[in-house]
């Protein structure tokens, strides 16, 4: 399945002590796009019938993120589990 991308603003709560966003907010970050991914490719059928979780999450710190940035959230389903 190919990539999903969420553009992400970074807004005012998001920004820390260290005037950068904090690393909870990351976190954040990676339920929310897996959530928009998971709404945005579910079938109905699908969205009634299944749940979804994620086994493995990555942040890749390139450098820190500061107010007024736009940063992109990325995510992909890889090998699929079932019961």
């Amino acid at each position: 399945m190919p990539h999903f991308t969420l553009p992400l603003a970074i807004q005012p709560a998001d920004i820390d002590a260290n005037d950068h966003v904090n690393h909870v907010v990351y976190l954040r970050w990676i339920n929310d796009v897996a959530v928009a991914h998971w709404r945005a490719r579910a079938t109905p059928a699908m969205l009634d019938g299944y749940a979804w979780f994620a086994t493995r999450h990555e942040i890749d710190y390139r450098r820190e993120a500061l107010l007024g940035d736009v940063i992109a959230a990325r995510t992909w389903i890889g090998a699929v589990a079932s019961r």
